[in-house]
């Protein structure tokens, strides 16, 4: 059985890029896709129950604090929603947490947080209002002086400085290939 061109393609992009691109442009292709591993590790060893220690996220380091700032909110309403139905005796599949993220990255300017398995309407709040913050967040800084820029690539939550300093590296990038 032959594989098509749409499962290869992938594979062959990516080995295009390794060989075409210098060390520092897909390492830095990467510091723009994903989130630092400092970071990461922060975010998957405080909360165990919502990130496999596999998890990467798919954005830049200045959404840290809005992504920590929401898995807190979500594991400290799943600790006292437990702890209340404990003292109330009723435990029960129906009441359980039982979802885990499986993707959180940047699309359209703001932040995406992707979950499997059944949400409580408390953490789809907490969700809804963090994804709605992220707009104002620069992704790259942090700093909250960002609007929704069109880099060269794509729109991306930026202030002033962060954005052309990305799209100064995203000309470099482009130009290489």
């Amino acid at each position: 059985m032959s594989l098509s061109t749409h499962q290869t393609f992938p594979s062959v992009l990516l080995l295009f890029l390794f060989c075409v691109l210098s060390s520092n442009m897909l390492e830095y292709l990467c510091e723009i896709l994903f989130m630092n591993q400092q970071n990461t590790k922060i975010l998957v060893e405080s909360f165990p129950d919502l990130y496999d220690k596999d998890f990467l996220f798919e954005c830049d380091d200045g959404w840290f604090n809005i992504i920590y700032g929401l898995s807190s909110a979500i594991d400290f309403f799943r600790m006292i929603y437990e702890d209340t139905l404990v003292q109330l005796d009723e435990v029960d599949s129906e009441h359980e947490f039982d979802y885990q993220v499986f993707q959180v990255k940047e699309k359209f300017g703001s932040l995406r947080y992707y979950t499997k398995g059944r949400v409580d309407k408390f953490s789809e709040q907490f969700i809804e209002q963090y994804e709605h913050i992220s707009g104002s967040i620069c992704e790259i800084c942090g700093s909250d002086n960002a609007r929704t820029k069109t880099s060269k690539w794509r729109l991306k939550s930026l202030c002033e400085n962060c954005c052309e300093e990305h799209n100064k590296v995203v000309a470099k990038i482009a130009k290489a290939l």
